[in-house]
């Protein structure tokens, strides 16, 4: 098939024909997935591991560059269209990164489990670095300090109602014991 598109002179070589038939191909894929490649494929468990890491340090780096991107005015007419049209992270190419590290994160995760690997909890890293800037923000506040405040025990009372005659509805089968439950 190659062989026919080259010596029509229709495509530049058989990558784009592959992208063009939706034929998966090692890579990102145009539906969003990704494909290991090969050389990921013969990975080991640390091999994978630490491939997973790098990924989510990127990952995380361009969480932080999504940020500075969105506040910055748009530098060009096709990411400042992209913004007004494409959602909360349209026209920034730091989330096309973030997206695109995260997808080949998972793709490498889905093999470390595949080959009986330990693999990484791969949404609560992504969590921990979107909570990190609440952290330092906790830790930065005046007056804050590194102990926590000791909570004094307090006694669970029923709720209370504004209106009286539910209120008594509210203490009525609060007050009920399981003995006087028949079964």
């Amino acid at each position: 098939m190659c062989v026919l598109v080259l010596a029509s002179g229709l495509a530049g070589g058989c990558a784009a024909v592959s992208e063009v038939a939706g034929l998966p191909h090692p890579g990102h894929q145009p539906s969003g997935g990704y494909v290991l490649l090969a050389s990921e494929q013969q990975l080991d468990c640390r091999g994978l591991s630490e491939q997973v890491e790098l990924g989510l340090k990127d990952m995380q780096s361009a969480r932080a560059d999504m940020k500075a991107e969105r506040e910055a005015l748009p530098k060009t007419l096709f990411s400042a269209y992209g913004r007004m049209f494409g959602g909360a992270d349209g026209g920034l190419k730091s989330a096309t990164r973030y997206r695109k590290s995260e997808t080949r994160v998972r793709a490498l995760n889905g093999q470390l489990a595949a080959k009986g690997c330990h693999s990484i909890d791969v949404d609560a890293r992504v969590m921990a670095f979107d909570l990190a800037p609440l952290n330092v923000a906790a830790k930065d506040k005046p007056g804050a300090s590194a102990k926590q405040p000791a909570v004094a025990a307090v006694k669970a009372e029923p709720p209370r109602s504004s209106t009286p005659s539910l209120q008594g509805d509210i203490e009525a089968l609060t007050s009920i014991s399981p003995a006087a439950l028949k079964y």
